[in-house]
């Protein structure tokens, strides 16, 4: 590819647990590409811990980052596509929504939000023509275990982030008329 149509990456620092950073970053996204038409709902931290362990405080921390973050960037969207008549939204779960293990209790219930909230968003969403999908990876390479302290283990067992970005590409290519709703991989 030629220079010239590279693409130069633009950045915003926001938090997602609150509510101005989203709206700002919203603003910044349409302003600075003259539009949008996807938003993958992304962030997310992790924490495990045993129940009788767990505090309201690591429940409440990982689920406003989680679930209230997604819901907020997701109704800005939303209100957005429905307005311009189309639009995509990608949500990043996790297979954990649906198997749950030991000491992840709080991690495991903001994953199964995300998976309900994409049911009920789809079925609402898709009158305006905005597709809602979600994506389960299992474990990916990231730094998200080293981040809790936990080691990075079968490194070549795990997704890398091209393979999720591929099966992203791979939902928003479909033609409009119909769309994968859930993907694991």
């Amino acid at each position: 590819m030629a220079s010239g149509n590279l693409i130069k990456p633009k950045g915003f620092i926001a938090d997602v647990s609150i509510e101005a950073d989203v709206l700002a970053l919203f603003e910044y996204a349409i302003s600075e590409m003259d539009g949008i038409n996807v938003l993958i709902n992304n962030a997310g931290i992790g924490g495990f811990a045993k129940l009788v362990d767990a505090t309201t405080a690591d429940f409440q921390k990982l689920w406003k980052i989680n679930v209230r973050g997604l819901v907020m960037a997701g109704r800005a969207t939303a209100q957005y596509f429905i307005i311009q008549d189309s639009g995509h939204i990608i949500k990043i779960g996790s297979t954990a929504a649906q198997l749950g293990f030991a000491q992840g209790s709080a991690y495991v219930t903001s994953k199964f939000a995300v998976s309900e909230l994409t049911e009920c968003w789809r079925t609402e969403l898709r009158s305006p023509n905005v597709r809602v999908m979600r994506i389960n990876p299992n474990e990916v390479l990231t730094d998200f275990s080293t981040k809790l302290g936990m080691p990075q283990q079968n490194k070549d067992g795990k997704l890398n982030l091209g393979q999720i970005a591929h099966k992203i590409e791979a939902m928003l290519g479909m033609a409009n008329v119909g769309f994968t709703p859930d993907a694991a991989v």
